[in-house]
């Protein structure tokens, strides 16, 4: 099942528009590993993407008619030269996707599963442990191509996969908790009862007080989620008094992160608590989202958050963090799937 869904989502043109880059570059990454051989040059791609011209999807409506124009043209032999201007399209197009992979190459290292090398990229044959983290990072970042079972499986660990970095980013002696409603967080000190019994709990910890304003009448007794918040951590003070340093994260397979990294920041949370000092918003993303210079693909979407990014969670990974990655269930799935192959590229 997994393979079936997987392989025969690699098949079809993902869509993304222009504006992603770095999405473009992790189907590369993907057609890569499931290639029998192991390797796609910049020819491969362009023949493979340029061939499935009408799925794709541009930044406007006015792009995809002039491609569709530009096929249709070349398809009746009209014009020779439009021909060749589809063909330089994809050439472009396709080229900056490469440079986004030349970027990684360098940015991830040893971590970094594939070697980039004259227009090709080829995956390494032996898999450590490092790059199969960063394959299981890719994967959360291409959560469409999965049964619903996988997509969840791969979801539900990435919130145990981000704790681990977040331990790794917090002050020495710090305490750190998952907060978030999560299957594979069955005995974790907020993994029981309801939202308003967690939000209780994690007051009293803080040494802060609830906000005046805030009621139990304002959550369902049948509610026992997070409202937002999926990790927590803070120093301790060793006293009972308010303020003190908190961290309060997201995790967030979603590509739209924007819209779901305010529901751990202190926008938020100052409704249910009145800190006297305001945590540290983090926001966790298993997508690399770097331009082929190395700078964030949209930097006016980052708003008073830390962005955790998937080279950033490998940064906050040792290796006593790699073995707790070994432990879980998802990474024999991950094994698994970085195994699978199309029958031709």
């Amino acid at each position: 099942m997994v393979a079936e869904h997987y392989l025969k989502g690699l098949e079809k043109s993902p869509g993304y528009t222009q504006m992603l880059p770095n999405s473009w570059a992790d189907y590369i990454e993907l057609v890569c590993l499931a290639n029998i051989d192991g390797e796609v040059s910049v020819e491969d791609m362009i023949d493979r993407l340029a061939g499935r011209v009408k799925d794709l999807r541009e930044d406007s409506a006015e792009a995809l008619e002039e491609l569709d124009k530009l096929e249709k043209e070349s398809e009746d032999d009209v014009q020779p030269s439009r021909r060749a201007e589809v063909s330089d399209k994809w050439d472009t197009r396709v080229i900056s996707y490469f440079k986004v992979l030349s970027l990684r190459h360098q940015l991830y290292g040893d971590d970094y599963p594939f070697i980039v090398k004259d227009d090709c990229i080829f995956a390494k044959k032996i898999l450590g442990d490092n790059n199969l983290l960063y394959i299981y990072l890719l994967l959360c970042s291409n959560l469409y191509l999965f049964d619903d079972e996988t997509r969840n499986d791969l979801a539900n660990s990435f919130e145990l996969i981000c704790f681990n970095a977040f331990q790794k980013l917090l002050p020495q002696d710090s305490i750190s908790y998952l907060f978030g409603k999560n299957p594979l967080n069955k005995r974790g000190r907020y993994s029981r009862g309801t939202f308003w019994e967690k939000l209780k709990k994690l007051t009293l910890e803080l040494n802060e007080k609830m906000n005046a304003h805030v009621k139990k009448s304002d959550y369902s007794e049948y509610n026992t989620g997070d409202d937002g918040l999926d990790l927590v951590g803070w120093l301790p003070t060793r006293d009972k008094l308010p303020s003190s340093i908190i961290h309060f994260a997201q995790c967030a397979c979603t590509y739209d992160f924007e819209t779901k990294q305010h529901s751990s920041g202190h926008y938020d949370w100052l409704q249910k608590i009145s800190f006297k000092n305001l945590p540290l918003n983090s926001t966790f993303i298993p997508h690399c989202y770097r331009r082929a210079d190395g700078t964030w693909i949209n930097v006016t979407k980052i708003k008073f958050t830390f962005l955790i990014d998937r080279r950033r969670i490998l940064n906050f990974y040792d290796d006593s963090r790699k073995i707790q990655f070994k432990k879980l269930p998802i990474f024999s799935i991950v094994k698994n799937i970085s195994n699978l192959k199309e029958n031709v590229i």
